[in-house]
């Protein structure tokens, strides 16, 4: 697949002198206040709910059994030749990652891909810092079907077993077809990121923050 997402227009001028400027982003996709994401009825395709509801179900599971859910979550139908379930703790220490059962017991906080993006860091933050409850992230990862980098979209929710532990349950899918609703919230984020950050956030904006084949235009 050719990724598109590295195609930017930057017409930012270079002096980072210039006051500052209002900038337009244009999007196919309404930006949307707060979402709850575990609500499947957003998504249009039936992979994405699919991948919400086997999220969803692995985090009841962990809500009900706490730790001794982990050994499950190691099997069929939780691990499969298509999709598993990965499991850490709010501080990054892993606990279920079927395929790289190596990195269980580690602290995988440190984990980045190609371009530097630290995935794991990513959702973790969403989840604690923001006190999001279920969260997209988006990234590029090791396809283990095609052995290349892709885009992997993977779904995570905060769960707190009976222990009163809280951890970060999730899964993935390489290559997602596009939801509407998950550009809009990527369109929020940017914008966020420009009042926050000024010129500083384009180059931020040219590295991990893009869904899929999808661009943003900026105008002053």
């Amino acid at each position: 697949m050719k990724i598109l997402a590295d195609l930017v227009n930057h017409i930012f001028p270079a002096s980072s002198s210039q006051p500052k400027k209002d900038v337009l982003l244009s999007s196919s996709a309404v930006n949307q206040a707060e979402i709850d994401f575990s609500d499947t009825s957003l998504y249009e395709f039936e992979e994405t709910k699919k991948l919400v509801q086997h999220v969803k179900n692995a985090f009841a599971l962990i809500e009900k059994k706490g730790e001794s859910a982990f050994s499950e979550l190691r099997t069929d139908p939780w691990y499969t030749n298509s999709s598993y379930i990965f499991v850490a703790g709010l501080d990054g220490m892993g606990f279920v990652n079927p395929p790289a059962p190596e990195l269980e017991g580690q602290n995988v906080l440190h984990l980045k891909n190609s371009w530097g993006t630290q995935m794991i860091k990513q959702y973790l933050d969403e989840l604690t810092l923001h006190g999001k409850k279920a969260v997209w992230v988006h990234y590029l990862g090791i396809n283990p079907h095609s052995g290349q980098e892709d885009w992997k979209s993977s779904f995570v929710m905060k769960a707190e077993s009976p222990s009163g532990k809280g951890y970060a349950v999730g899964s993935g899918i390489y290559n997602m077809k596009m939801e509407r609703v998950l550009v809009g919230e990527d369109i929020k984020d940017t914008c966020e990121l420009i009042e926050k950050e000024g010129l500083g956030a384009v180059r931020q904006l040219m590295t991990d923050k893009y869904f899929k084949d999808t661009f943003q235009i900026f105008t002053q």
